[in-house]
């Protein structure tokens, strides 16, 4: 592999068909994936345009989905708001348990 590439390298006409091939198979690639987008985009083009003519609800309701989504956002702020109190208040009482353990402790001397 290393002989080949030392070849490619040291010999400027194979580097130029190297790259002109390179190039070549790059250029169909991209040239498919274009047509591939074009069929793509005709299609979605002639559903919207069915869909717009016909006069049928598109079968996603966009206003559902911000109800819905902002119901479960509110909720999962609600849950992690009383999840985090709660850990909160643990915190603080079992650091005011273990000052008051030492508290007594120095007392008791």
């Amino acid at each position: 592999m290393e002989d080949v590439i030392r070849n490619l390298l040291d010999n400027p006409i194979l580097l130029a068909i190297a790259v002109g091939l390179a190039l070549f198979a790059l250029f169909s690639v991209l040239k498919k994936l274009f047509k591939l987008l074009l069929i793509i985009l005709m299609c979605l083009l002639i559903y919207f345009a069915f869909i717009y003519f016909s006069g049928k609800k598109s079968p996603v309701d966009i206003d559902e989905i911000i109800d819905k989504t902002t119901e479960q956002i509110e909720s999962t702020v609600q849950s992690a708001k009383d999840k985090a109190e709660e850990a909160i208040k643990k915190e603080v009482e079992e650091k005011t348990e273990k000052l008051q353990e030492k508290v007594d402790e120095h007392i008791d001397e």
